[in-house]
């Protein structure tokens, strides 16, 4: 399976992190709204899978777990004072994102942009180190 040319394993690593993207997806929702609307929201990212990658093997498949932990990341903090860790930590995965795709990084931009209009209590420091490191990586 490895080094043998064999797409086995990029199956493999597709799937794992379309799982990850998942279940990170319901945490997310599920601290954000309810149960219910959890589960109708990852649903729907189910169901909308196959028709948006269109067969597969894109980087973009790799590119949503990396994006989903960030929001994940983010949700854990909404309603509550955080402390710089989380930041670093959505700075380091949007880095990695950024690392797959250029463009992947989008994403947690917004995030950043939604979290210091929404969230006074970040200061702008903060808010300004994640996008630093985010773009640096």
């Amino acid at each position: 399976m490895f080094l043998t040319g064999d797409l086995r394993g990029i199956w493999l690593l597709e799937y794992l992190s379309l799982v990850v993207a998942v279940v990170c997806c319901f945490s997310a929702l599920r601290r954000l709204f309810d149960q219910r609307s959890a589960m109708f929201g990852t649903c729907l990212l189910l169901v909308s899978f196959p028709l948006v990658l269109d067969g597969g093997n894109l980087t973009e498949e790799f590119g949503l777990s990396t994006q989903f932990a960030a929001l994940y990341l983010f949700s854990r903090g909404v309603g509550r004072r955080v402390g710089l860790r989380p930041w670093l930590i959505i700075g380091f995965v949007a880095g990695c994102a950024v690392l797959l795709k250029p463009n992947l990084g989008g994403a947690v931009d917004c995030l950043w942009r939604g979290g210091r209009s929404c969230a006074r209590r970040v200061t702008a420091k903060l808010g300004t180190w994640c996008r630093h490191s985010a773009a640096l990586g």
